[in-house]
């Protein structure tokens, strides 16, 4: 059983734990400092998932602009993926965004290790940039219309 909630400031140690153990394989060391920088400044729209064990994972949500929303920072303790955390995540940062009227278009930034999985959601690929993130990881720019 999980359950999704709005992120607590004493969420933190155990987010950034979390995010640390997808390091290297789908964020760098620098993007920790990314991340916390932007929980930061957007702690109110950052979601986290839970289960009987504790935190599993957590996503963002901002407006970017009048019509445009975005997916920010959405990531699973790696022991949990594969089992439906992310997209029940995803789903409601969707939902989140949707319920703005003025958002047509939910952009999100990922990269070519996980283009497949936004696409589960209706993103499409916009364009790329090869060795955006880091060597052999590029940044992959999606968007999904309204």
């Amino acid at each position: 059983m999980s359950q999704i909630r709005e992120f607590k400031n004493s969420d933190l140690e155990e987010l950034r734990l979390i995010f640390k153990k997808n390091i290297p394989q789908f964020f760098s060391e620098n993007d920790l400092k990314d991340f916390d920088e932007d929980l930061e400044n957007n702690h109110d729209t950052y979601l986290v998932i839970e289960n009987k064990e504790g935190l599993v994972g957590g996503a963002g949500y901002v407006k970017e602009n009048e019509n445009t929303g975005r997916v920010t920072y959405s990531f699973i303790n790696p022991k949990y993926h594969r089992q439906g955390f992310g997209g029940i995540l995803v789903n409601q940062c969707i939902k989140k965004l949707k319920s703005d009227k003025d958002i047509t278009c939910i952009e999100v930034l990922t990269s070519n290790l996980a283009h497949k999985f936004w696409m589960k959601f209706n993103f499409k690929i916009k364009f790329i940039k090869k060795d955006y993130w880091r060597k052999g990881d590029d940044l992959y720019f999606m968007d999904h219309s309204i």
